[in-house]
């Protein structure tokens, strides 16, 4: 055999085997980089950027595959025949539970899927709206209004929840930035109003279309959403994967600044965040018989 010709295979074979083994050295070395940072089990990997800076986020980086629900099955039990309970005690007409650990990516669910009128709930979606808004434009924000009045009766929810939150008068002027903390803070419908007239319709569409989710009409009181659906809506800004990171730390707090503090909110113990508007929860009106 010609010797070059020799020394050309022999040269193949080393760098053949060398790729080889250092594909062997990565197989090896990634698995123990992600135990040492990441949560890691057999079946996903979460990614965080754990950054000390903000307090109600925890933005997301990287996802594998969900976990089974196998660490959840009792609640997941309890919960089911607590609803069925109440259900026979005419206590409900219905409940749905949709329950997510943001850490691990494992969930439980009970009537998940079934649609309830979002009602107050479309006041979350609003403020993502108008926060991813602000990124392209920031003078959005600040952007001052005269407001002229409305005529319907729009503020009897705020009335029966707190009748010492301040109200938006007529012919006063604010910002954007006021009129979205108050919808959120005060559950005030005259400030969703005003949000909701303002915004292009396209825009409105646009984060469901971003979402994956089906557009829903703000002005729809039926039963359009579930509780597995609006779930995504807390988990975009817990995650800060839709809008920045520190816009999604503006609106959990806002949520956690919300001045119902019935519901979930009070039976968790005083020096616990609760991110959520309390006075904004999917309903469906009672029926017994």
């Amino acid at each position: 055999m010609d010797r070059q010709k020799y020394k050309k295979i022999i040269y193949f074979l080393l760098v053949t085997i060398g790729i080889f083994i250092i594909g062997l050295l990565i197989g090896y070395t990634i698995p123990t980089f992600l135990k040492k940072e990441t949560f890691v089990n057999s079946d996903s990997f979460i990614i965080r950027d754990h950054e000390k800076e903000f307090e109600f986020i925890n933005p997301l980086l990287a996802v594998g595959d969900f976990p089974s629900l196998r660490n959840f099955k009792s609640l997941e039990n309890k919960i089911a025949a607590f609803i069925n309970e109440s259900k026979k005690s005419n206590a409900i007409d219905s409940a749905a539970v949709y329950f997510r650990d943001f850490n691990t990516g494992q969930w439980l669910g009970v009537n998940e899927d079934e649609k309830f009128s979002p009602a107050s709930m479309y006041k979350l979606i609003l403020m993502i709206i108008y926060l991813k808004s602000a990124e392209e434009d920031p003078s959005l924000l600040f952007t001052k209004i005269i407001y002229q009045g409305d005529s319907q009766n729009t503020n009897q929810q705020q009335d029966e929840f707190s009748s010492t939150s301040p109200r938006i008068e007529i012919g006063k002027t604010y910002e954007i930035t006021e009129i979205i903390r108050r919808m959120i803070v005060y559950s005030d419908n005259d400030a969703k109003n005003i949000l909701y007239n303002l915004i292009a319709p396209e825009t409105k569409d646009g984060i469901f279309a971003d979402l994956g989710l089906p557009v829903l009409d703000f002005n729809d009181s039926g039963d359009t959403m579930s509780a597995k659906s609006f779930g995504l809506f807390f988990r975009i800004l817990y995650n800060a994967s839709y809008l920045s990171r520190n816009m999604s730390e503006a609106a959990l707090k806002l949520l956690n600044e919300a001045a119902f503090k019935e519901g979930i909110v009070a039976a968790l113990p005083p020096d616990i965040n609760a991110p959520i508007n309390m006075a904004a929860v999917p309903s469906r009106p009672l029926t017994t018989t």
